[in-house]
């Protein structure tokens, strides 16, 4: 056993030593060509995979050796709770994601101009469509399913059409809606129908609503101001530190098969 026990020290021992020297090169001053850089990642991965593995039987030996028994039965249990530490260290990438929610807006809803259209061919159809005398202003409006309780009510009041007539005479449109309409959650939440459900009337939205948010969502998405440098920091470290995820994985199916836990 101690015979065993030497060379899986000096195993730990050398691939700590070869992974110090991998990461040194990722992550100080002394970094790798372009073309080196796949292998020296590589070979960090395994040396790592490696100090893990023989560090850990060692340590069994150890117990062994000192206390007659081996690894607590709840090691497999520990090393889960470092890889939800590790992985939760990704969850830092928030801090810098307004420019990735910036592009997903764009990529969803369109362009800035793209939702200005929208919210102006919508504007117009309700004004001639939804909003002439004639269009059928009244609709019945139910607040529960008894037929007793029902009540005729305008759709599109004339607050509503005036509001909307607002928007497109505006010469700067953006800055209209996004100053006076996207606070106007009045004239926002104004129901144009009433649909049955099971459990009663739903009411359904001008899609100027939706519109609206997302020109105001692109709008203070893309303003925001990031700090580039730092968001490519930590993408990299997440790069460094995904070796050692997989690693610890590894570790614990080994420790549970030969480790018998």
């Amino acid at each position: 056993m101690s015979q065993k026990k030497f060379l899986l020290g000096l195993g730990a021992f050398s691939s700590l030593a070869i992974t110090l020297f991998a990461l040194q090169k990722l992550i100080l001053n002394d970094f790798p060509s372009k073309s080196n850089i796949a292998m020296i990642y590589f070979l960090y991965a395994s040396a790592l995979l490696a100090t893990l593995h023989t560090a850990i039987f060692w340590l069994r030996l150890e117990l062994l050796e000192t206390r007659g028994c081996g690894l607590p039965k709840n090691t497999p249990r520990y090393i889960d709770y470092c890889i939800t530490i590790i992985i939760a260290v990704g969850l830092f990438q928030i801090n810098f994601s307004e420019d990735s929610m910036a592009k997903y807006i764009t990529t969803i809803s369109g362009t800035k101009q793209d939702i200005l259209t929208n919210i102006q061919n919508a504007a117009q159809k309700h004004l001639d469509t939804d909003c002439k005398p004639d269009s059928g202003l009244l609709v019945e409006v139910c607040e529960s399913m008894g037929r007793e309780n029902c009540k005729q009510k305008k759709r599109f009041t004339t607050e509503f059409c005036m509001k909307t007539a607002e928007i497109l005479n505006q010469k700067n449109m953006e800055n209209y809606i996004l100053e006076v309409t996207s606070k106007d959650t009045e004239y926002l939440n104004h129901p144009i129908e009433f649909i049955a459900t099971n459990g009663g009337p739903q009411a359904v939205y001008s899609p100027l609503k939706r519109f609206v948010n997302q020109l105001s969502s692109s709008v203070e998405y893309s303003k925001t101001s990031i700090n580039s440098e730092s968001k490519l920091a930590l993408n990299w470290i997440i790069i460094i530190l995904l070796p050692l995820i997989i690693a610890l994985r590894a570790l614990k199916t080994s420790v549970e098969i030969f480790g018998k836990l």
